[in-house]
């Protein structure tokens, strides 16, 4: 047995990495079905499409802006595939230092990285980040282990060296900007839009929608002067004056990302 066979068994029976895998299963399992619970999850062309794509390819990769849905129509890819196939579970991972400590190559997962590399700029090291996502690349030829990752299009901008070498970023990738919000998305928002006229939370949450949207989905969470402009946002919207102090309005950006 060679010295990285006999590391990748330590991995595959290392009590601590099956705690930290479950723990990331138990997790994606409660989001996925507080969707499918909230009935949120719709069969669109852009669902249909991907599901083909991740069954041909092994990886998936969706781009788009603010509130074109890539969370939720990944997340609806992940639940479709796993329905069909049960032997596969679900992990939904934040960042690739993650994939090293969870994804074992004998799992049979599905992997969904969500803003791979972030939400606002391009947060891309080539020397620490290849070798993950070449791990990534030849777990996924093994073919039990699946990719779906989303890319937000301003990030997806600059990123093109990493789109450039990488294997793993060279397929295909679906554009929700290249298509409409579907109607459930829309009737979400307008949702929020109507209750942001008796509650403070929607209201703010749909001046953050609205102000991303007005910046191409391309706000940075840390900067305070974007506090300002979000408080004038609520005022254009509903004609009153709501403080927003920083940390809610990171809150609300947290809560749009899971809208859209």
């Amino acid at each position: 047995m060679t010295i990285t066979e006999s590391i990748e068994t330590f991995n595959a029976v290392n009590p601590v990495t099956i705690c930290i895998a479950s723990l990331f299963i138990q997790d994606t399992k409660a989001l996925i079905e507080e969707d499918v619970r909230e009935d949120t999850f719709v069969i669109t062309k852009a669902v249909t499409d991907g599901l083909l794509l991740l069954k041909k390819n092994g990886v998936l990769l969706i781009t788009g802006h603010a509130g074109t849905g890539k969370s939720r129509i990944s997340r609806h890819i992940v639940h479709m595939f796993c329905t069909e196939n049960k032997s596969h579970k679900s992990i939904k991972l934040n960042t690739l230092k993650e994939w090293e400590d969870v994804v074992n190559r004998r799992d049979y997962v599905v992997v969904l990285f969500d803003d791979i590399f972030g939400e606002t700029n391009c947060i891309y090291n080539r020397e620490i980040d290849t070798p993950t996502l070449d791990k990534v690349y030849a777990f996924v030829c093994k073919g039990n282990i699946k990719v779906i990752i989303t890319i937000r299009d301003t990030v997806k901008r600059n990123c093109q060296e990493a789109l450039e070498r990488n294997r793993l970023l060279k397929f295909d990738f679906i554009d929700l900007s290249l298509d409409k919000p579907t109607e459930a998305i829309l009737d979400e928002m307008n949702e929020i839009r109507r209750n942001g006229e008796t509650h403070r939370n929607d209201t703010k949450l749909y001046a953050v929608m609205a102000y991303t949207a007005i910046n191409e989905d391309g706000i940075d969470p840390n900067d305070d002067s974007n506090i300002t402009e979000i408080q004038n946002t609520i005022y254009a919207i509903y004609g009153k004056t709501i403080e927003l102090k920083k940390a809610k309005y990171q809150m609300q950006l947290r809560s749009l990302k899971e809208v859209i």
